[in-house]
């Protein structure tokens, strides 16, 4: 996800509330651009994590930006929607 096109998103869209990112092939994307994006417009963050499952973004795991984030412990991504999914949040309450 481009950072620039994700803020002319929210100058078009304004009323977005959820942006939804996912981190593609072992690469993450641009995260702490986007996480600032997502405060600045109050939009809750999902970060997509199923197929960076080990990489990192600054020293730290992908998997962890997000106000959620989605993993998955399976090699075949499309098997995931039935089991080895996990959805991860920063508080009980939001989980």
């Amino acid at each position: 996800m481009d950072p620039v096109a994700l803020e002319k998103a929210f100058d078009l869209y304004p009323q977005v509330k959820v942006v939804v990112v996912a981190n593609l092939y072992g690469t993450p994307a641009k995260l702490d651009e986007i996480v600032a994006i997502c405060e600045k417009h109050g939009a809750v963050l999902i970060e997509d994590a199923a197929e960076s499952l080990g990489a990192t973004y600054k020293g730290n795991a992908t998997g962890n930006f997000g106000t959620y984030n989605a993993i998955s412990l399976v090699v075949l991504k499309n098997r995931t929607s039935d089991s080895y999914t996990g959805i991860r949040s920063g508080g009980s309450k939001a989980a």
